[in-house]
């Protein structure tokens, strides 16, 4: 959920418009994530339900982007882009989180304290339903610049090697004793879970204007592998998290199940590359993606105040999954509309944006 970077913000504009695009895309898929829609089924675990790491994937990718297009390094100005870009916006969100929480006074697993909003300025947003990835992009955001330096010592290749070792590592032997000690939160704002999307993203940064039918078949052939074995083991059920037998609830499977997070966004960059000159497709994509952050600061307030008032399942039973999802959109774009009036009122009066 990065926010507007150096992706095109004009559809057809770019070459590098798939890349906003995809970043719309994922945006939708939060909402469809958070409102539980199509739970269980294909589409939703093996497309939908990577719209977060398909992020942190944008964010490697846009990082390595911006870095590139400076002439020199500028690790003081890469942090302050990022604390503008990120914290102002989230202090928003945050505050609106609270305002909630002291009036509607909801059962929480955690207590509203001083430690627990401090913890929340910060940028750690334990206990914000859907805040975790907030969390997440602002530690990605803090050890890019050390991605960038490693790469430039072993080279993209070398480093995707490594996030793809840090990954299995993490999934391997680390994830059970970090949800032992910090819990689920804990677990997913863990950086080395998901290093090898951060690499990966840096990885496709200098291939993102030429990305074709190569690139679409090396992914078709690894999702293919990735289907084909447990198929071939006789498992009753893929790799993915959701099954019930042995092999889907092993360590392995939930490491190759975030893996394969690569493979489908490169098929979905080339897939959405080949319809850039479609502009009913690509005007709408493009500017979800430009606001993706706002978007999802956006569901994640509505989200969290339809669950403080009526309890989300409650709520969701009456409008249904679907109706849940456009309330969640509706909420999402009002959000951005205010932010947007609010960088206007800012530019005008002589400040810096930071809302959106």
């Amino acid at each position: 959920m990065e926010p507007r970077d150096t992706a095109s913000t004009a559809a057809g504009a770019s070459r590098l418009a798939a890349v906003d695009m995809a970043k719309g895309c994922a945006a939708l898929w939060v909402l469809l994530i958070h409102a539980e829609v199509l739970s269980g089924q294909v589409l939703m675990t093996h497309v939908f339900n990577r719209a977060a790491q398909l992020f942190v994937i944008l964010i490697g990718l846009n990082a390595s982007l911006w870095w590139r297009s400076r002439g020199r390094d500028d690790v003081r100005a890469w942090y302050a882009n990022r604390f503008r870009r990120l914290y102002p916006a989230m202090w928003v969100a945050v505050g609106c989180w609270w305002l909630l929480a002291l009036w509607l006074q909801p059962r929480l697993r955690v207590a509203l304290t001083g430690e627990l909003f401090a913890a929340h300025v910060a940028g750690y947003l334990d206990g914000i339903g859907t805040g975790w990835f907030v969390t997440y992009a602002i530690a990605a955001a803090a050890l890019l610049p050390l991605f960038i330096l490693i790469e430039r010592r072993i080279g993209r290749t070398a480093l995707l090697v490594a996030g793809i070792a840090s990954t299995l590592l993490a999934f391997f032997a680390l994830r059970h004793a970090v949800m032992h000690a910090l819990g689920l939160f804990g677990w997913l704002v863990f950086p080395p879970r998901l290093f090898a999307h951060l690499a990966f993203g840096i990885f496709l940064a200098p291939m993102a204007r030429r990305l074709g039918r190569r690139e679409a078949a090396w992914a078709s052939a690894v999702l293919l592998l990735y289907f084909a074995v447990p198929w071939l083991a006789g498992s009753a059920a893929t790799w993915d998290i959701t099954g019930t037998d042995a092999l889907a609830q092993s360590d392995l499977s939930a490491a190759l199940y975030v893996l394969t997070d690569l493979p489908v966004c490169l098929l979905l960059l080339v897939l959405l590359d080949s319809l850039r000159d479609v502009t009913v497709i690509t005007r709408p994509l493009v500017r979800l993606g430009n606001e993706s952050y706002a978007i999802y600061l956006g569901q994640m307030v509505v989200h969290n105040a339809l669950g403080f008032a009526f309890g989300f399942y409650r709520f969701r039973a009456v409008v249904g999954a679907w109706g849940y999802a456009a309330i969640l959109l509706i909420g999402a774009l009002g959000w951005v509309a205010a932010t947007r009036a609010i960088r206007a009122r800012r530019r005008a009066r002589g400040g810096l944006p930071g809302l959106g």
